[in-house]
């Protein structure tokens, strides 16, 4: 498979994931514009910013005239990979049921932990500091409602 090829199918992963997430924010609640954003409008941005660096690598892909070969291409060089956008897909999955706090808290620990082989002190004090610090910002110092999930839901009833 040559470099071109590779970036092109990089390329279909990252419009196919901001499609995915764009289209998946867009069915968070709505807020007015006198309450502030929605919780699903740093997804939207996120979306869009990462679709269209997607186009602007497409578009500098098509001009590029590299043949070159991607060395070392082998199914067993995309297990990683594979495994990192699965762990990805199961995350924005998981959003809805167990809310982004939870979901995060998860993604960070296993990816962490078995894709890049973080000591577990490590992956805990990941884990549990950056789904906090995130949380922190939206929802104390910006005011945007987090994602709570269904389960979550259940506890407050």
């Amino acid at each position: 498979m040559t470099k071109k090829a590779f970036d092109f199918v990089f390329i279909g992963a990252m419009m196919a994931l901001s499609l995915y997430v764009g289209i998946t924010a867009a069915r968070y609640p709505r807020a007015d514009i006198s309450e502030g954003f929605g919780p699903g409008i740093y997804p939207i941005l996120l979306a869009a910013i990462i679709f269209l660096l997607a186009v602007l690598l497409l578009v500098i892909t098509i001009r590029k005239n590299d043949t070159t070969k991607v060395e070392g291409f082998d199914l067993a060089s995309l297990k990683n990979p594979a495994a990192f956008w699965g762990l990805l897909a199961l995350f924005c999955l998981a959003m809805k049921p167990l809310g982004l706090l939870l979901s995060s808290f998860l993604y960070l620990a296993i990816t962490t932990r078995f894709l890049f082989r973080v000591r577990w002190r490590n992956v805990l004090l990941t884990s549990v500091i950056v789904p906090a610090v995130v949380w922190a910002v939206f929802v104390l110092a910006v005011k945007v409602p987090f994602p709570s999930g269904t389960v979550w839901n259940l506890f407050r009833r």
